[in-house]
C-alpha cells in the first residue's frame, strides 16, 4: 500500500501543501493501527513497518520539497544585462557607419529621418516603457537580420510579448506609410501611358 501511494504521489506530481495532508494521514493510519498479536515479535515488526513507511514517504516528501524550492523559490533571473535596448541603439547610431548599416540596413542618416516621419506624420509615440527610437530598432533589426524573437529578447533586454506588440505597431505605421508613398501619379488612370498604348504584340 505504501508502495502503490508513493508511485502515485510521483506520478501525479501534488502541490506540496496536499503531500503534507497525505503523510499526515497515512501517519495517524498507521499509528492508530494495533494488531490482535501482542507479542514481541509482532510488536516489533509494527515498529519497522512504521519506520519502513515513514521513510518512503520521507523521501518522496523530499524530492517534492526541492521540486517546490526549484520551481517557484529558486529562479535565476533572465535578461539581467547591464546594456539595455536603448543604450544598445544609441551606441550604434553614435558608432561606426557601418554599424547602423549592418544591423539596420540603412545609414544613420535615413534611420533618423524614417523616425522622424513616422513620428510626426503617422503618430508614433513613445510609450512610459520604449521610446519610439527602440521600437523602429526592434522592427528594423527584426527586418534586417532575420532576428527570432528570442534573440530580440536578449539583444534589447525586453519580453517576448514586448517585442512583438511593438514590432506590430510599427508595421502597422509603415504600412500606412508605403500605402501614401507608393501609389500611381494617376490614380484613376484617365490617360493611358505611351510605353503602353505604343506596344504591340508580336
Amino acid at each position: 500500500m505504501v508502495l502503490v501511494l508513493c508511485w502515485k504521489l510521483k506520478k501525479e506530481q501534488f502541490p506540496l501543501p496536499l503531500l503534507l495532508l497525505v503523510i499526515n494521514k497515512v501517519m495517524s493510519i498507521v499509528e492508530n493501527y494495533h494488531g490482535d498479536e501482542s507479542d514481541d515479535d509482532k510488536e516489533k515488526k509494527e515498529i519497522l513497518q512504521r519506520m519502513e513507511c515513514f521513510n518512503r514517504l520521507f523521501v518522496v516528501a523530499s524530492s517534492f520539497v526541492q521540486l517546490y524550492y526549484e520551481k517557484y523559490i529558486l529562479k535565476q533571473p533572465c535578461m539581467d544585462s547591464k546594456q539595455t535596448g536603448e543604450t544598445w541603439i544609441r551606441e550604434v547610431l553614435d558608432g561606426h557607419k557601418s554599424c547602423c548599416m549592418i544591423n539596420f540596413r540603412m545609414s544613420k542618416m535615413v534611420f533618423t529621418s524614417l523616425l522622424r516621419v513616422l513620428e510626426t506624420r503617422y503618430n508614433l509615440q513613445t510609450s512610459r516603457n520604449i521610446s519610439s527610437t527602440e521600437m523602429l530598432g526592434i522592427f528594423l533589426y527584426i527586418l534586417g537580420t532575420g532576428a527570432k524573437v528570442s534573440q530580440c529578447r536578449e539583444r534589447f533586454q525586453r519580453s517576448g510579448s514586448t517585442i512583438s506588440r511593438h514590432f506590430a505597431i510599427v508595421l502597422e505605421k509603415v504600412s500606412r506609410m508605403a500605402t501614401d508613398l507608393i501609389a500611381p501619379e494617376d490614380p484613376f488612370f484617365s490617360s493611358i501611358p505611351e510605353q503602353i498604348r505604343l506596344h504591340r504584340c508580336n
